[in-house]
């Protein structure tokens, strides 16, 4: 099958979407697949090795974190007739993903697309215009966009809900697998990286890895760090990969919460050194409310760690409560107990962690593009 996707955005930024990409495409070509992506073109990134990857004309926004692809050029219609696409996979439903749509039609081809964000919290950057006015108009544009689509792949069963919610038919949930092989030895990065976190044997590592961004909720992680450490006589100390807008924000929260900088923010981890940084630590904890899957959540569990997280959505749909993890109130003294309960508790930590790692194996790479290529060749099917 040749599948064509389109994405607003892809590497070298670094999010969610693009591990989800990356990871499905080399999942299809191993099952002797074809795809092709476009996606928005960065300044003065290098020049990309793959040349299926094509990359269309983007606008830099105030942000300049990532750019807006610009979805009427030239090149897609080009390199399209040139591919000659069985179906067509979008991963945005604006910009790119319209554009997507149009030549879905026009070619009269099915077309499939991932619900990849909430994007109403997103909508929440838009300036001036009030949250109750903005939400609604945006959930309601993208929805009626899902609604013409053949098919929408929803990356947890708490999405797929809200699908069925507003009338989305014809939907699946497949969320982003992992490649377990990457896990197998996750362990032995284990005291290089705790090495060079400056931790203590006797330490209890909370991990955290996402964008900084406001609707990551990471000020109330800091809160419920805060509430863990007076609830242990142990050292627990937060350790947050990642990088966004509010990064400087939150380190200084964390300055004037933590005197001796009992919390810090990495940076960004390279994809190969995920596992290991997981690896070395105790628990990992997460505070977002806006996942749709909770990719992270997961990378976390395979790497051996217990959770204990804020139970929304994503996040609910890969943690057991009380078996892989312990899920939260959106509420800081509720998280830093679920963390406290872990650090003061090894035996039953230990549990959850072998759980975690267990409950991981469910969600590889390989099993959910297997069941991605068939919701393609249904549409395939459908539309014939």
């Amino acid at each position: 099958m040749r599948i064509a996707m389109f994405s607003n955005h892809y590497y070298p930024h670094v999010s969610g979407v693009a591990v989800s990409i990356a990871s499905l495409r080399e999942e299809l070509a191993l099952l002797g697949h074809e795809t092709i992506l476009f996606t928005a073109r960065f300044q003065n990134a290098p020049a990309d090795t793959d040349k299926s990857i094509v990359r269309v004309p983007a606008i830099r926004t105030i942000s300049a974190w990532v750019p807006f692809a610009v979805p009427w050029s030239r090149i897609i219609r080009k390199e399209l007739d040139a591919f000659a696409p069985d179906i067509i996979h979008t991963h945005h439903p604006i910009l790119l993903g319209k554009r997507a749509l149009r030549e879905a039609r026009k070619r009269r081809i099915p077309i499939v697309a991932t619900k990849h964000a909430l994007y109403e919290y997103y909508a929440d950057y838009v300036p001036l215009v009030p949250r109750f006015v903005i939400r609604p108009a945006v959930n309601a544009a993208f929805n009626s966009f899902l609604r013409r689509c053949d098919g929408v792949i929803a990356p947890s069963g708490s999405v797929e809900g809200m699908l069925r919610d507003a009338r989305v038919r014809n939907t699946v949930v497949a969320p982003t697998g992992i490649d377990p092989v990457r896990y197998e030895n996750a362990g032995a990065g284990r005291g290089r990286w705790r090495a060079r976190l400056g931790l203590a044997d006797s330490d209890i590592a909370v991990m955290s890895m996402g964008r900084l961004q406001k609707e990551k909720n990471f000020p109330l992680l800091l809160e419920a760090v805060k509430k863990a450490r007076s609830l242990s006589n142990r050292n627990i100390r937060l350790f947050v990969a990642g990088t966004g807008a509010e990064k400087s924000a939150l380190e200084n929260t964390a300055r004037k919460i933590f005197a001796g900088g009992e919390a810090k923010f990495v940076g960004l981890v390279e994809h190969k050194e995920v596992p290991a940084f997981f690896a070395a630590g105790d628990i990992f904890s997460y505070a977002s409310v806006t996942e749709t899957q909770g990719l992270t959540t997961l990378e976390a569990m395979a790497a051996g760690l217990p959770v204990a997280a804020v139970a929304g959505p994503g996040t609910s749909d890969m943690v057991e409560d009380g078996i892989s993890g312990i899920l939260a109130e959106n509420d800081p003294e509720k998280l830093g107990e679920a963390i406290a309960s872990l650090a003061n508790d090894p035996e039953k930590a230990a549990r959850l962690a072998r759980a975690a790692k267990e409950r991981s194996n469910a969600f590889t790479a390989r099993a959910m593009a297997q069941k991605i290529l068939g919701f393609y060749a249904e549409a395939v099917g459908a539309s014939k």
